[in-house]
This record gives C-alpha cells, sequence and structure tokens, in this order.
C-alpha cells in the first residue's frame, strides 16, 4: 500500500503543487483514468482533468461507500474547497505515467527493503547483509565507528581502497578524507539526523547514522562508484542503517571491539599493540580529544549487572561525570574497569584541585581509583594500565582510607607482586616503573648542560648526608645546596617526603641500565 502522503511528497521533490483537502491517511496500490463509466474500486487513486466529472463523483454515494481516492490534474487552481487539485503545467499523459511510474518504482523498492530487513534474520553477519544491500544498491558499502575505523564492508567495498589507510590489520578512512568531513560539518549532521542524506564531494556519497539506543555508534557510507545514486537508495540504506544497529548488538561490535562516541579510540589503543607513535597521534587528533605531551591512566574498578553495559544507566553517568572533572580525557569501560587516559601539558597531568574534586567523586559513589606514573609514551600504555590497576590492588591492604591510590606509593608491593604473578602476560617494562621525578631531572640536565640527576642520585646514596655528598661530587656545600635546592623547585616537591620513593627508583635504573 502506498499513502496519499507519500506521493504528495514525492510530487512536492519535484516542485508540483497541491491544494486541496486531502485524506493524508488513505492508501492505494495503482492508478487509473477517471471516466464517466468507471466503477470506482477499493485501494485505486482515479486521475482526471475534467474538473465536473470528478465533482459528479465525489458527490455520488459510490464514492462515500469506497475506499478510493479521486485527484483532479489543473493548469489552474479552481475555486472548490471539495476538490483535491495537482497544480501542473505537464500534460495529462506526462502526469500520469509519472504517477505510474512512481507506484512501479514503490512496490520494486519495498521488495528491495523488505529482502534487506529479512538479511537479519536470514544473513550470518554483518558482512552478509552489507552485501545483500550492494545487490540492490550496486556501490561499495561500508561500517564505520565514529573514530573512523572500518568495522566492515561489503565485497565490493574490499576492491575499492582509494579512501581507506591499513594499519596492524585495521582499515581506517585516509584522513583527507575525515578532514573533509569535518569541513562540510558532514559528522555533525551524521549525529544529528535520523535519516540517510547524501553528501556531495566529487561524487555523491549517502551517510547514515546507526543508532543504538539512541547514540549514535558508528555510520553507513555508500560510495559512488558504480552507479548513480538516486533518492530510492536513501529508502534502502535506512533500512540498512536499522538492520546495522541490530546486528551490531547482537554480535556484541560495540562493546568487545570499541566503546561509545571518542571512547572507540581509547579501546584501540589498550587491544592492539601500535608499534609507530607518529601513526597514533595522527588518529588521535581526528578525535576531540587534544594530544598533549603527559598522559596518566586511571582505572577505576566497576563490575556491572548487565549483559550490555549501554543499559547501564549509572555506569554511563559515572562515566560522564568523570570526564567533566577531568576535563581534556579519553574514557572506555574495558575489563571489568572505568578507564581514563588524561593527557596535559602539565608534568604532574592532573592538579591538586582537581584531585580533591574527583576524590569527592569517588566518595560520593562509594568508589576507589589507581593511578599511573605520568608518561609520555603512548605504546607503552599497557604498562600504565596494569600500574593504575595494580595500585588500587595493593595499596588499600596498608591504607583502607583513601579514594585515591599512586602507583609511586606501592612501587615495592608491585616489584614483589611482579616477581610472584605465574601469569606471564602481565609481564611489564621495568623502563615504565621509574619514576617519573628522575625521568625528568635525566631530561632536564641533557637539555641544560647540568648534573641533578648525578647530583640526587649522589645524596641518597650518601645516605642523605650532604657534607659526605658534596665530598663525593667534589663540590663544595654551597654549590650541593644550589642543586638540592634546584631540584625541589623544578620537582615541586619536598625531598625529604619522598626519599624513601625516590631510593627504590634510583636503585632500579641501576638495575635496569648498569646490570
Amino acid at each position: 500500500m502506498i499513502s496519499i502522503i507519500r506521493l504528495l511528497e514525492f510530487l512536492k521533490s519535484l516542485n508540483i503543487t497541491y491544494t486541496g483537502d486531502f485524506n493524508l491517511e488513505s492508501t492505494f496500490i495503482n492508478t487509473e483514468i477517471l471516466n464517466k463509466n468507471s466503477i470506482l474500486q477499493d485501494n485505486i487513486l482515479y486521475i482526471s482533468n475534467n474538473p465536473r466529472m470528478v465533482l459528479e463523483f465525489i458527490s455520488s454515494t459510490k464514492f462515500s461507500d469506497c475506499n478510493c481516492s479521486i485527484i483532479l490534474i489543473s493548469k489552474n487552481e479552481l475555486t472548490n474547497e471539495d476538490l483535491c487539485q495537482i497544480i501542473t503545467e505537464n500534460t495529462f499523459e506526462y502526469m500520469f505515467n509519472l504517477i505510474s511510474n512512481f507506484i512501479s518504482q514503490f512496490f520494486s523498492l519495498s521488495i528491495k527493503q523488505n529482502h534487506i530487513y529479512d538479511s537479519l534474520y536470514s544473513a550470518n553477519t554483518m558482512k552478509d547483509i552489507l552485501n545483500l544491500a550492494e545487490k540492490y544498491i550496486k556501490n561499495p558499502i561500508f561500517l564505520v565507528d565514529t573514530s573512523y575505523a572500518v568495522l566492515c564492508r561489503s565485497n565490493m567495498a574490499e576492491t575499492h581502497n582509494m579512501h581507506i589507510d591499513e594499519y596492524n590489520n585495521r582499515y581506517y578512512l585516509k584522513f583527507d578524507i575525515v578532514n573533509l568531513m569535518k569541513k562540510d560539518k558532514c559528522i555533525d549532521n551524521i549525529y544529528s539526523s535520523s535519516r540517510p542524506f547524501f553528501h556531495y564531494d566529487n561524487g555523491n556519497i549517502i551517510f547514515s547514522s546507526v543508532k543504538v539506543n539512541g547514540i549514535t555508534t558508528s555510520y553507513i557510507h555508500v560510495q559512488e562508484i558504480n552507479k548513480k545514486l538516486i533518492v530510492a537508495d536513501l529508502e534502502l540504506v535506512s533500512i540498512l542503517s536499522k538492520d546495522a544497529a541490530a546486528c551490531s548488538e547482537k554480535e556484541h561490535i560495540f562493546i568487545s571491539n570499541s566503546g561509545l562516541c571518542d571512547e572507540y579510540y581509547l579501546i584501540v589503543l589498550l587491544s592492539n599493540n601500535f608499534d609507530d607513535i607518529e601513526y597514533i597521534n595522527i588518529r588521535l587528533k581526528d578525535s576531540p580529544f587534544k594530544l598533549k605531551e603527559n598522559f596518566l591512566v586511571i582505572s577505576i574498578p566497576f563490575v556491572y549487572e548487565f549483559k550490555d553495559y549501554r543499559y547501564n544507566f549509572a555506569l554511563k553517568e559515572l562515566i560522564q561525570s568523570g570526564k567533566n572533572i577531568l576535563k581534556n580525557c579519553l574514557s572506555a569501560y574495558y575489563e571489568n574497569n572505568i578507564i581514563f587516559l588524561v593527557s596535559s601539558s602539565n608534568f604532574n597531568v592532573i592538579s591538586n584541585n582537581t584531585k580533591e574534586q574527583f576524590s569527592d567523586f569517588l566518595k560520593l559513589n562509594n568508589l576507589k581509583c589507581g593511578m599511573s606514573f605520568v608518561f609520555n609514551d603512548l605504546n607503552s600504555i599497557h604498562d600504565y594500565l596494569n600500574q593504575s590497576q595494580n595500585a588500587v590492588k595493593l595499596s588499600p591492604k596498608t591504607n583502607y582510607d583513601d579514594f585515591i591510590f599512586y602507583c609511586e606509593d606501592c612501587i615495592d608491593f608491585y616489584l614483589f607482586s611482579i616477581l610472584d604473578h605465574k601469569n606471564t602476560s602481565e609481564k611489564i617494562s621495568l623502563k615504565t616503573l621509574i619514576h617519573p621525578f628522575i625521568l625528568k631531572l635525566i631530561d632536564y640536565d641533557h637539555n641544560n648542560n647540568s648534573e641533578l640527576f648525578k647530583t640526587l642520585k649522589a645524596y641518597f646514596e650518601n645516605d642523605k648526608n650532604s657534607e659526605n655528598t658534596a665530598h663525593f661530587l667534589n663540590i663544595n656545600r654551597s654549590t650541593f645546596f644550589y642543586r638540592f635546592h634546584k631540584i625541589e623547585k623544578l620537582l615541586n616537591i619536598d625531598l625529604n617526603s619522598y626519599s624513601y620513593k625516590l631510593k627504590i627508583a634510583f636503585q632500579l635504573y641501576d638495575y635496569i641500565y648498569n646490570y
């Protein structure tokens, strides 16, 4: 059945006007030319260019007893409220053929839509669904997540790689395509629209968001290559996006491999071994996350109750509340933990004021978190993830009252746990356990031709005796104290309160580089 409103929308798209009190809910399956001998039948659209004959029929009891529609085709609008008129300069024969073709195409499209819809039950995988849609659209189809990673593509799309980058057996949209989409606000349209739409560049593209529980988790990208994309293809893509949403939940595509919105980026970082830091940096530039030189990983143990955590609104609120406090960060739910990757140009990454707010947030929600060392190499993010997770596991055994636990406070217990751990998958690089203060001193010495690292190391090796340290370094005491206070100012700490942590850090450094 075709509704009258669908026909009127079609005519409107061709700038053909209409007037009159149409029954917008009435439907039809075919159209016929009205003549004086016509026997009115249900579900038929009758058209005529004879106003008098139309008025005779619509005033008869035959019309009132019949579920049909009668429309007058006229070049000029007639002032009669009872008439439903299409106003056009086109010939009557042209309009009849136009409406007949519309009906034929509508039913042909309906058959294709039903086949695509049924593929949700008949197809085995997402790729099978895309391939069936490709059979009718006759152009390559991509399913892309919101980090521009290709989740799945049709057979034809497999052979068209001009818009695709490959990295570590994963595929992404090329950066020039991403930048073009951003410039034209195409991404905004994908998130805000619930219907497929055309995007015009060097060629036609159809985009359609795939929404799960009202959240855009991915989108359909159809590239015009083999056949010109037409308006009817929008209807096919609309059904395809609904299938993709249902199939993604069935296959857990966005749970096992990806998070929501910007969470994709962090999930990809945590679940893949990258060896090209520049490529990571370039991909992260596509996200709302601002890439700064220093990073910090925060882990909050949280076991959700639902199989699909998107239904757990408490979890989503926790993640968003945490992001509001931490500001520039990526977030994800990963291995029964809420994970935040925070980045800042500030060496400490998180200010004391932010820590206080975050601690209050944890206390309010009866949660605890672990924080890794500050680092600047995303290639080692897995090690720093382990640090944050072990900090919250090990520290509470000695301090039950806090809500934030730092890896630097339990470095000795962490080393013991690594030695005792029988799961080789937990092995990490010892270099990631060197305290960032040590690394900062080394970096400062390298850039300023100074000896702050050597001075502080000697200070701890001489049991924090300033006279013995000065003698060991062959400098006078005033020079030693100048360096000592320079170190405290540079690191913004009281060295005496950090003595135990730094002593272990120097011993670890010696072990790594001298043994």
